[in-house]
Parts: structure tokens; C-alpha cells; sequence
């Protein structure tokens, strides 16, 4: 009855939320996007709007996009197109991008290998843990606020990759992290294949990989605190 009631309880607080988002929240539509498009009025709105929701005043106007797309005259139709929104399908350019220099090929690869291990120490965490104290007799209680928050790594890795990554290689950069924090899950329950579930190797696994982690992190070449993304 108690696990109905929280799951309940935040089904409301979701849809609360996502009501909120919908009428009190108002999220504009990417620049980028608009001016790719040719609703340069609307891009520059938007910029207007968000400039001073940052407390700055924008200059931008339509003439200063329309000289933007006069530099671009006599160029083939798709640099003309690139000047103003940059293709984002996927493609071997994306990746080489995030590799491109010594310091970019450090940090993304660093990324990538955090993303792996927090998903292999989460796995062995989430699945061996509960299984480990059931075995000694341990009975659950509703999660507090103090557990939720104590274990956020996977919210920092979430806010943090996207600003490391630069804009226009994002996706790319956020698709490998996903797909090494994915493989790595993969990998957790053949480590409890040859554990001894009795034991609490996985969970001393989990920890030390987590502790490693953090550690990781403060290697990361790049602070976004306060500025715009690489």
C-alpha cells in the first residue's frame, strides 16, 4: 500500500509539473532553428526576449541578419545555408570534432569514460545492494529526500556534458556518452556472475568505481560555470 501511495503521489507531482511547464514557463524556440527555417523575425525576437531575461540588451536586428546572408552571396547554396544554421544529422565530422585538438579529444574522453563507469556502478548498486541486505534481513522504508539527494551523480553528469560538449557537436557527443554509460550496465551482472552474491563485492565495487569517479572529474579541462559552451 505504501509503495502504491508514493508512485500515486508522484504521478500528480508530474503532472503538476508538466502543467506548470506548459503555462507558467514559457520556452522559446532555438534561433539557430528559426534562422535555418528563414523566420528571421522570430530569431530575433527570441534573442531580444532572452537577452533580457538576462538582465543585457541584444542590438541584433533583421538588417544585421540580412548583411549575414549578403556575405554568403556567390557561395554554393549549402555554405550559404551553413552560414546561418550548420547541418546537425549525424556524421563522421561530428565525432572527429570532439577530438579535434588535445585538450577536446582529453575532456571527451574523460566524459565518456565517467559516463561508463557511473553506468556500471549504478547497475551493480541498484540491482545488488537491495538483494545484499534483503539476504540480512533488512526491511525498506520509503526513500527520504536526504538518500535522493545524497546519490546525484548521474544529475551532475546530465548538466554537466551538454555544457563541455560544443554546441554544434552536442548531440553527437551526448548520443557516445549514452551509449557508454548503456554498454557498461551490460557489464555489471557479469561481475556478479563471478561474485559471490553472499558477499558485499559488488556493492564494495560500486563504491570504490563511484569514489574513482569523483575523482575523475576534477580532471575535466573545461569550467562552463559562468560562461558559454565551448
Amino acid at each position: 500500500m505504501g509503495w502504491r501511495y508514493l508512485l500515486f503521489t508522484l504521478g500528480g507531482l508530474m503532472l503538476l509539473l508538466s502543467f506548470v511547464r506548459l503555462f507558467v514557463f514559457k520556452l522559446y524556440e532555438s534561433p539557430r532553428f528559426l534562422i535555418g527555417r528563414g523566420r528571421d523575425t522570430e530569431a530575433v525576437t527570441v534573442v531580444h526576449a532572452i537577452a533580457r531575461y538576462n538582465g543585457v540588451e541584444s542590438t541584433l536586428s533583421i538588417e544585421d541578419l540580412r548583411m549575414a546572408e549578403k556575405s554568403a552571396e556567390g557561395k554554393p547554396s549549402a555554405a550559404r545555408w551553413r552560414v546561418l544554421s550548420e547541418d546537425s544529422s549525424w556524421n563522421a565530422q561530428h565525432v572527429r570534432a570532439l577530438f579535434a585538438t588535445r585538450k577536446m579529444a582529453f575532456s571527451s574522453s574523460l566524459l565518456i569514460a565517467l559516463w561508463g563507469i557511473i553506468g556500471l556502478a549504478s547497475t551493480l548498486y541498484n540491482s545488488f545492494l537491495p538483494f545484499l541486505l534483503a539476504s540480512r534481513g533488512a526491511k525498506f522504508a520509503d526513500a527520504t529526500y536526504y538518500t535522493t539527494y545524497r546519490n546525484i551523480m548521474y544529475g551532475v553528469l546530465y548538466a554537466i556534458s551538454p555544457e563541455l560538449f560544443p554546441a554544434k557537436d552536442r548531440g553527437t557527443g551526448n548520443g557516445l556518452v549514452s551509449t557508454a554509460t548503456r554498454i557498461f550496465g551490460v557489464i555489471a551482472p557479469v561481475i556478479a556472475l563471478y561474485a559471490n552474491l553472499q558477499t558485499a563485492v559488488p556493492v564494495y565495487i560500486s563504491g570504490a568505481l563511484i569514489i574513482g569517479a569523483g575523482g575523475l572529474a576534477l580532471l575535466l579541462p573545461f569550467e562552463p560555470r559562468g560562461r558559454a559552451s565551448i
